[in-house]
């Protein structure tokens, strides 16, 4: 990919569901550094220790699956938000 990027191919680079002992391995090899880690980022799944691995990191995060895949529905905050506004969680 750094190959591609220094031929005009990308502009950026970026990882996805790097936690962090990928992250320490990869920016101990590379050339050039990725712009983002794309993780599954909800209220069901946080993630927070590649989260902090990331931001120490000065990786942007990106979230796939923002709204959960199911677990969502059983997050008691949302849970509680949603019964407070006659709503449903989803």
């Amino acid at each position: 990919m750094e190959d591609a990027q220094k031929e005009g191919k990308t502009r950026l680079l970026g990882v996805s569901n790097f936690i962090p002992h990928h992250l320490e391995a990869l920016l101990e090899s590379v050339k050039v550094k990725p712009t983002v880690n794309q993780l599954q980022l909800n209220p069901s799944e946080m993630q927070p220790h590649a989260v902090e691995a990331s931001k120490n990191s000065n990786l942007l995060l990106e979230a796939y699956s923002p709204l959960g895949t199911g677990k969502i529905f059983n997050v008691e905050e949302l849970i509680t938000i949603a019964e407070k506004h006659r709503k449903r969680i989803a």
